[in-house]
Formats: C-alpha cells, structure tokens, sequence
C-alpha cells in the first residue's frame, strides 16, 4: 500500500467524527470467547435460497433468521457487550438511524389509516441487516477475531457463483434481449442466483461491491495461499458482475475500483486511468456481444432510453410530490408504494425513498451514518498499524463508494442479504481503528513511563495473562 500517507489515524478521523471514548478504546483488546452462531449467521446471510428455500418455519415467529439473531446476541456473553457498537463513531448514528425507522413505521401508520400489510415485518428483516454492525463489534476484540469473520464472507461466494451460474447458463443467449426489452419479457434478467427474494439488481449490486474488499485484502496482505484464494474469488465474482447485465452495477464498481487504486497508490491508480482510456475501445470489443449490446444502452439519446429507464424517472417525479407534503418527516416506513399512482412501484433510489418516507431528519441522520464510516474507515487506514487493518479500512472506503452511488440504481440497505455484508465490513473497520489507537495509546504510555517499565514495552493488548480471542 501506498506508504507516503501520513499516520495517525486518530487525528484524521476526528475531523470527521467526534473523538472516541477512552473506555471505548481501551477495551478494544478484551478477550471473548468464540462466537459460533454470529460466524454461521455471517457465512450463511447471503444463502437466501438455503434458509428461505430448505429450512423449514416453525409458525410464531420461530424462523431461521430471528434463532440466528437471538443466538448471536447471546454469544456475545449474553449481549454484555453489545453496547460497545452503540457507543462506537459509527454505532450512534445508526442506531438513531433505526429509531427513526421505528417511529417512521408509526407515522406511516398514521398515513394510511391503518397496519400496513408485512410492514412491522419488512422493518424487522431491515433492522436485522443493520444489527450486523453491533454483533460483529460487540464480539471482535482482535486480529484473530477480525480473520475468522472476514473468512466467513468468504465461505458462500463459491455457492453463489454456481448458483448465478447454472441460472445464467439456462438462459444465456448471444445477443441481449429480445424483442422489447422489457423486464417481465427478459429471461437475462431474472437471473438472481442465492438471493431468493430479491431481483438481479440485487444481485448484481452485491458483485459491484464486496469483491472490492476481497481485492483490498489481496492487495494488502502477502501470504501466498490466502492470495490464490481471494484472487481465485474476486475472478468468480467478476464473473457474476459481467453477466449480471446490470448497468448500475457496472458503474458503482467501476467507481469502487477507482477509488481502491487511488487510495492504495497515486502512481497505479494514474496508471490505470490512463490505461482505461487509451485502451477502452480495444477492452470494449473483447467483452461479451451481449455485455457491448447491454452496455452501450447507458449511453442513450432521452428518446432512446429504455423502459426501465423512464419508468424510474416517472417514479422520482411522483416521489418529490410527496415528499413536498412532509418533507421533514416524510411520508411514513413503507408507505410510498401505497401512495404511488404508477403501478405501486417504489422509488428505485433508496436516498430519494429515504427522503420521502424518513424526511429530511431521516437523510441527514443517514448522512451522518455514512459520513462516520468513511472517516472511520480512513483513520484505519492511515493508523499504518497492521495491513490488515489497513487493507479492511481501504476496502471498507471502496465499498461505500460503490454503495453510495449503488444506491441511485435501487435500493442497496433495506435488504438484508445483500446489505449484511456493508455493515460487517462498517464494523470490521471500526473495530480495526479501535484496535491501531489501542495499541498507539499503551505504546505511548509505556514510552512516557519510566524505568524498567518502558524498557519491557507493552506485549499484549488486553488484561495481562489472558490469551486474546473474539468472534
């Protein structure tokens, strides 16, 4: 990684964040025991298709995802810690973030008159992909903890690919479309792999972003064999990308790449641009047909655009009316579609739905959130600690750049299959700042002390004589 930044991770981030806690910090080291279900929750989130499709519901709310939830929380020593994520930079804002969708839910309760439909449901799988955040850091306490849940988002990737494929393969054509190129009417389209529920955008948009952090370890760390295998992945994962023919993906990674160059070397990331413009014309005509033909829609003339694309632009005209209404609380939690004269369809940009139905409190409360994770992410990766915690807090940069423009495309948080993953890496590079001002911090310490103390250093982070564990 590019050695000429500066250090001090703490500094930088405070010009974005408030400072952290001292007790914050220093419990960055305790030691905890092993959490098995958060581990399994992790490497098993994605896998829609298996505990939609296989496991069986109980009734009364006894289902895969709530067991999984409770059983995490208790692994963390009975949910003792799980307000280490709440007073985290990141953990505060998103957990009034969630406040705001509850009392939204009510509000939108008012707005229609009555319970909409699934509603204190669909809010419940909502929050369920935001509370990866305080899991994950309320269990991490080390390096060791930070490798076992970074090997787990690992584990279903090989699945998903063989599941997007054997799909892709059922349909696969040498031109893309037929006939109109509507959705309903575009078997391409449909392909949408593990994530049972959801569409090929989603899909797509989980390809657009988390193959960045594979790729911010693999630039990062230099053991051989953990390289094979993440390079071996990121290749599965680019794969899925290309044939999700899914323009807005293409772009958000694109745009995640760019920054992961950039952050990682000034000198590849100019190299890479340049290379990218001189060589686009040669790259484009060694893609796919189908990959040219999908491709060269983005850039059409406004009588030319596709119906996916017009219908989209109806919508957000529809969604400013009704944020005009209430623009300072919205409309209500789920409440849009309700409203929406076109077919019920909902905003298909989840910064304009955030808008409409949370308000502008609810926007800049997200704002917020997403403006910690960045100055989080950047302090871990300037700490210069470790390159692990350098290479998550790179990629964590990337993966927010590639979510935050995702996010004009569709909405990239609500679900949880594909939005889990933001917030285990949002937590990953929490905690991996917490540990680089832990480890700053009792170095400091031991140099000011003086005598024998100073000499000897500090060896382990934590209560002396315990061996670290967590996750």
């Amino acid at each position: 990684m590019n050695r000429n930044t500066p250090r001090g991770g703490a500094g930088v981030v405070a010009a974005g964040a408030a400072a952290p806690e001292r007790a914050d910090a220093t419990e960055a080291g305790r030691p905890f025991g092993l959490n098995l279900p958060l581990l399994v929750f992790v490497a098993t989130i994605p896998l829609q298709n298996v505990y939609l499709g296989k496991i069986p519901h109980m009734g009364a709310g006894i289902n895969y995802l709530n067991v999984m939830v409770v059983l995490s929380y208790l692994g963390m020593r009975y949910g003792k810690n799980l307000g280490a994520g709440a007073r985290s930079r990141i953990g505060r804002p998103l957990a009034l973030f969630m406040g705001v969708y509850a009392l939204s839910l009510v509000l939108g309760i008012f707005t229609l008159g009555e319970v909409g439909e699934n509603h204190v449901n669909t809010l419940k799988d909502i929050l369920i992909g935001f509370s990866f955040y305080f899991l994950v850091l309320g269990t991490v306490r080390d390096k060791a903890g930070m490798v076992r849940v970074l090997a787990c988002t690992l584990v279903p990737l090989p699945l998903m690919f063989y599941s997007f494929h054997n799909q892709f393969m059922s349909v696969v054509q040498f031109h893309f479309g037929h006939g109109a190129m509507h959705y309903d009417d575009d078997a391409l389209r449909r392909v949408n792999g593990t994530f049972m529920d959801l569409g090929s955008n989603e899909y797509a948009a989980f390809f657009a972003g988390y193959p960045l952090m594979l790729l911010a370890l693999f630039l990062g760390v230099k053991h051989k064999l953990v390289r094979g295998v993440l390079g071996g992945l990121i290749a599965l994962n680019a794969y899925c990308l290309l044939f999700s023919y899914s323009r807005g993906a293409w772009v958000s990674f694109l745009l995640g790449l760019g920054v992961l160059l950039f952050f990682y070397s000034r000198k590849v990331f100019m190299v890479a641009v340049l290379t990218a413009v001189i060589s686009s014309g040669a790259i484009y005509t060694m893609l796919p047909v189908s990959v040219q033909e999908r491709f060269s829609t983005i850039f059409v003339s406004e009588e030319n655009r596709d119906e996916s694309a017009e219908e989209r632009l109806i919508v957000w005209s529809i969604a400013k009316e009704a944020f005009m209404k209430d623009p300072l609380f919205g409309v209500g939690f789920h409440v849009f579609h309700h409203l929406n004269p076109f077919g019920g369809k909902d905003t298909h940009n989840y910064f304009v739905k955030v808008l409409t139905e949370q308000g502008i409190v609810g926007f800049l409360v997200l704002f917020t959130v997403f403006w910690r994770i960045f100055w989080v992410s950047v302090g871990a990766y300037i700490a210069d600690a470790d390159p692990l915690y350098r290479a998550v807090g790179m990629g964590m940069i990337a993966v927010l750049a590639a979510f935050m423009l995702g996010n004009l495309f569709g909405d990239r948080l609500s679900h949880y299959p594909l939005g889990a993953y933001f917030w285990v890496y949002a937590a990953l590079s929490q905690r991996a700042l917490l540990l680089s001002e832990a480890r700053q911090q009792e170095e400091a310490e031991a140099a000011a002390a003086p005598g024998p103390v100073a000499r000897a250093g500090v060896r382990t982070i934590g209560r002396p004589g315990v061996r670290p564990g967590g996750a």
